[in-house]
């Protein structure tokens, strides 16, 4: 039983079979599955309105509807907080992406769905998967400044205990790291490099060093498109950069902390 909806472009599907109850709610780029119809209908447009502002953020301009509708399974729980993107690819041409969410609907909308959507945007830009680190650094930079700093965090902690991972490791690798430990310090640099990556150059030469790089070589992208004579050089000025950026976030919790004694 299908009902047009009022908005433009948008299709609301119940799914009212023996063993099913889902309901499905369709716009020009997402077909949506949800226990609720409401939650269906929520999570498209919100899936529609990042796809449109994350398209901005990394391309500068409007992307075109994709060619098919990315379908988003939609599990809420009172517990947990994760996604999965996944891609089809026939004649090296994207036909289809697929997004799962799980977890409570609060944390869905605020760091899991930006995170999926932005693997989707990059794979539509680029063509291609990006490599480990792009793909998971570009997407956790979609997250809430909350779950950033969290992030940031461990990269401060890794620091301390000089525990971070070579940059040239970090951007060769082709696997997620095995060893939870490990992995927990990949995501967090990924992200790191990437801020830093961002806040050097703008999103655009990101994206083109992320091409050049994966294509050729990663010397050459560094001495093309960030004027480091090679990847050791960008570390030793990352590393300083995390550094200083926890000393101005230090400094400011002491401020907040002198204030609050003054009152």
């Amino acid at each position: 039983m299908n009902f047009k909806l009022p908005a433009a472009g948008a299709l609301l599907i119940l799914s009212l079979g023996a063993t099913s109850n889902a309901a499905e709610f369709q716009t020009s780029n997402f077909l949506v599955v949800a226990d609720s119809s409401q939650v269906a209908q929520d999570v498209a447009q919100a899936a529609e309105n990042l796809r449109s502002s994350l398209a901005r953020q990394w391309l500068g301009r409007k992307m075109d509807d994709w060619k098919f509708r990315c379908r988003i399974t939609v599990d809420v729980s009172n517990e947990g907080g994760s996604g999965w993107t996944s891609y089809d690819k026939w004649n090296r041409k994207l036909t289809q992406i697929g997004i799962r969410l799980q977890g409570p609907l609060d944390r869905l909308m605020d760091y899991v769905l930006p995170h999926e959507l932005t693997h989707a945007i990059l794979v539509t830009v680029l063509g291609d998967t990006p490599p480990r680190w792009a793909d998971e650094g570009a997407a956790m930079l979609a997250e809430s400044r909350s779950q950033r700093l969290r992030q940031r965090l461990v990269v401060d902690e890794l620091l301390k205990a000089n525990g971070t991972i070579p940059l040239r490791d970090v951007l060769c690798r082709d696997e997620y790291p095995r060893d939870l430990g490990e992995m927990h310090a990949f995501y967090t640099q990924s992200l790191a490099l990437t801020e830093f990556l961002v806040d050097h150059g703008g999103r655009a030469r990101f994206l083109k060093f992320v091409r050049d790089g994966y294509d050729a070589d990663w010397d050459g992208a560094v001495k093309r498109h960030y004027e480091y004579d090679n990847v050791e050089a960008m570390q030793e000025d990352w590393i300083e950069w995390l550094h200083r950026d926890a000393r101005e976030r230090e400094a400011k919790r002491t401020l907040v902390r002198v204030d609050s004694l003054e009152k």
